[in-house]
Order: structure tokens, then C-alpha cells, then sequence
């Protein structure tokens, strides 16, 4: 069974869901390849008055980036991608991703978002994934990185473990 982890991640705490979540898969003998996206030009601190990355995501511009030059989705049986929530919407990284591999992902689709608001995000990266044609399966949204949702977290590897039939 393999499974494809693609996330971007400015501040950190994207990147310490992804990989706990990728800790938790490997316990159970699970192959994970791990896609980090980087934009090619990286928004700069602090982020919240930066100008361009405003206009991008307020915009829902497509953006340049790497990270994802090894991914061919026809050999993953699940995907699963996060994304930070920058003024309510999926980073443009991610959403570069998502239409670049629009009709191509036929794998079902886990997504999830991190943010510091306690609102349900991953139902509106869902439906933006889901207008896209993809096949999601599963959104949960994590409140403050891995220490506030780490029971959340669990259940969701358990869910995936369920959905992979293990």
C-alpha cells in the first residue's frame, strides 16, 4: 500500500502534523513518500502584512513551486494533503498542486488543515478539492499544531488504516 503525504508549511507547524502523521503510518509498516512543497519565492515575514501573499491567496492565484518532482500519482493508493489557512483559504502552494494533478490523482484523497481559529477548514479545502473532481474520503482540521490535536490526529491514522483495509 503506498501512500502520498504532499503539505506545505511557512511556519512549522504544517510540517509537525505531516510528519507525526507519517510516524504513525510507518508504525504500521505503512510506505509513505513525503512531498514538501516550496514555493520557488517564498513569502516573507510576517506574513499577515505581506502584500503579495494577500493578493495570491485573496486572488486564488497559482503560484510557482517545487517539491513534488518525484510524485506520480498513479502509483499511490491514498493521498493525503495539508495545508496551513492563511486569511480562510488553502495556501497557493497547495492550490497550484491541486491543479496541477487535476484529473490525474485517482486515489482517494485525505486532506486536512492547521490553523490557530478552532473552525472546521478542511470542510472548505474539501469542497475546493471536490469541485476539482477529486474523491475525498476524509478532512479533519488541527487547532494549533500536533500538542492541542494529537488524540484527533490518532484517530484519523486509524481511520486511514480502516479505509486501506489493514
Amino acid at each position: 500500500m503506498g501512500i502520498a503525504l504532499i503539505y506545505y508549511s511557512r511556519t512549522g507547524t504544517t510540517r509537525e502534523v505531516a510528519k507525526y502523521v507519517e510516524g504513525k503510518l510507518r508504525e504500521h509498516k505503512l510506505s509513505v513518500n513525503t512531498y514538501e512543497l516550496k514555493l520557488v519565492r517564498e513569502y516573507s515575514k510576517p506574513l499577515h502584512l505581506n502584500p503579495r501573499l494577500i493578493t495570491d491567496v485573496l486572488f486564488g492565484k497559482l503560484v510557482n513551486y517545487v517539491g513534488d518532482e518525484r510524485f506520480n500519482p498513479e502509483v499511490y493508493d491514498l493521498v493525503i494533503i495539508g495545508t496551513p489557512i492563511w486569511v480562510g483559504s488553502i495556501t497557493p502552494p497547495v492550490r497550484s498542486f491541486i491543479y496541477r494533478y487535476r484529473g490525474l490523482i485517482k486515489a482517494p484523497i485525505i486532506c486536512f488543515t492547521t490553523s490557530l481559529m478552532s473552525k472546521d477548514y478542511s470542510r472548505k479545502f474539501r469542497d475546493i478539492l471536490e469541485r476539482l473532481g477529486y474523491r475525498v474520503v476524509m478532512n479533519f482540521s488541527v487547532m494549533d499544531g500536533v500538542s492541542r490535536s494529537r488524540e484527533t490526529i490518532e484517530l484519523i491514522v486509524r481511520e486511514v488504516l480502516k479505509i486501506l483495509s489493514i
